[in-house]
């Protein structure tokens, strides 16, 4: 562990200048949070059977220990008690200031293959940030390792749960073309180490699967309602799929109802329900491989989330980097490194309601470096802010 990630007790000088970047960061970088990796990749989206095997628990409790250690810089035992960590594993509410609070959810430590958080844990959340968030806050980043937002997978499992059966590997098969989609189309159809086919984990992780549907909605509805009561816009920032994606809620407009009484239909600016999904490639990873870009862009379609609320990815790469259309006109998903930064900003020469910037910055054709940004705004909430109530969070249905 010490040799990979900070080149100590390397005998190659190569492998510890390249460690050495990512050292100076862990001892800088005042936090971050746990994926799957800290554990191994999937972790929490297994079968019941595996994921309380003694095994499994012990790589859990020893990746805890390291990620605490490493990039936390406590232990398991002192990490709620005296450095902040929240409920049960490591979730954590920062605040940057008067204006942006940080919302990351540790979505490894409690998941298993029905729930990612346990509404224990969303209680005491929404809690302090009713109890912590200033009143100045005008931004709150929820940041979660899987996108909340990202095209929904449902048709997409079916055919894959059936992929063993007579004739659909076929159909797969020759879905894809080219030399490189062999090995693309045997990581979706094959089976993992442990037996489970790995697009069923893989597919299990997302927030879009079926088996989370209700526990989504849970968070949607429970953020709407603090953007509410707040008037501070919530963003998610996500990566963890292998590629670049913008997407958003909004409220549906209906005519029906006079936007003098509902400010949410006069637009971004005054809707509550409207919230952006930033998601960002890994620096290291292997971007995703053109099959799997394709099935989600043609999952991608707009829907409604509930009655009032509809999703959308957006249509943000219109030019790949290269200054050409992008691969296959996939205007939604970019399968290319990259990473993201997040400034405040100023709209209307509001300086007491600042906004939010967004860069994209991704890896230009040669590899050794980024191309011009793609940039998102990201305006404050502009909504009546109402009296102070006690919350009722929205019921949670077993699944």
């Amino acid at each position: 562990y010490m040799r990979q990630w900070f080149g100590i007790g390397s005998s190659s000088p190569m492998e510890v200048d390249g460690q050495a970047c990512f050292r100076q960061a862990v001892e800088t970088i005042p936090y971050s949070f746990t994926p799957d990796s800290e554990i191994f990749a999937g972790y929490g989206s297994y079968s019941p059977t595996l994921q309380s095997s003694p095994v499994f628990s012990g790589i859990k409790t020893i990746g805890a220990k390291y990620y605490a250690l490493f990039q936390a810089h406590t232990t398991p035992e002192l990490a709620h008690r005296e450095h902040g960590f929240l409920a049960e594993g490591y979730h954590s509410l920062k605040q940057l200031g008067p204006y942006t609070v940080l919302l990351t959810l540790d979505t490894r430590t409690e998941r298993h293959l029905a729930g990612i958080v346990d509404r224990a844990s969303y209680d005491q959340l929404f809690a302090d940030l009713d109890a912590r968030v200033p009143p100045t806050a005008t931004n709150l980043i929820v940041v979660a390792s899987n996108p909340v937002i990202f095209p929904r997978t449902k048709n997409f499992e079916s055919l894959l749960r059936s992929a063993s059966n007579s004739g659909i590997t076929s159909i797969i098969s020759y879905a894809v073309n080219g030399g490189s989609s062999k090995q693309a189309r045997n990581d979706w159809i094959s089976k993992d180490r442990f037996g489970e086919a790995n697009a069923v984990t893989k597919l299990n992780d997302f927030w879009t699967c079926a088996v989370h549907r209700s526990e989504r909605s849970f968070l949607v509805h429970s953020l709407q309602d603090f953007a509410r009561r707040r008037s501070c816009r919530v963003t998610f920032v996500s990566g963890h799929v292998n590629c670049l994606s913008a997407a958003h809620f909004r409220t549906v407009q209906d005519a029906k109802y006079d936007a003098r009484k509902y400010p949410e239909q006069r637009g971004f600016v005054s809707d509550f329900r409207s919230m952006i999904q930033l998601t960002v490639s890994g620096m290291v990873q292997e971007p995703a491989d053109g099959l799997t870009l394709r099935a989600f862009h043609f999952a991608g379609k707009t829907a409604p989330f509930d009655a009032y609320t509809e999703e959308k990815m957006y249509h943000t790469f219109n030019m790949d980097v290269n200054q050409l259309p992008p691969p296959n006109n996939n205007q939604k998903l970019l399968g290319r490194r990259s990473y993201g930064i997040i400034i405040e900003h100023e709209f209307d020469n509001d300086r007491q309601r600042p906004g939010l910037l967004s860069f994209f910055y991704v890896e230009d054709e040669t590899c050794v470096g980024t191309a011009n940004p793609y940039i998102i705004n990201i305006p404050p909430l502009r909504y009546p802010i109402l009296p102070a109530q006690q919350q009722q969070l929205p019921p949670m249905q077993q699944q």
